[in-house]
């Protein structure tokens, strides 16, 4: 009972959640992108 109230929950929470969700993984790989960049250089400096 809990459990499908929690998908219908969650149906009615994705047009709203997914363009969020969208967004966090492209800053979170903004970051690990640029994460990557410095340790190149960091490397080079070494």
């Amino acid at each position: 009972m809990r459990f499908s109230k929690l998908i219908r929950f969650a149906i009615k929470a994705a047009p709203v959640v997914y363009p969020l969700a969208k967004e966090l993984l492209k800053k979170r790989k903004e970051q690990k992108s640029s994460k990557s960049v410095n340790n190149k250089k960091r490397d080079q400096l070494v």
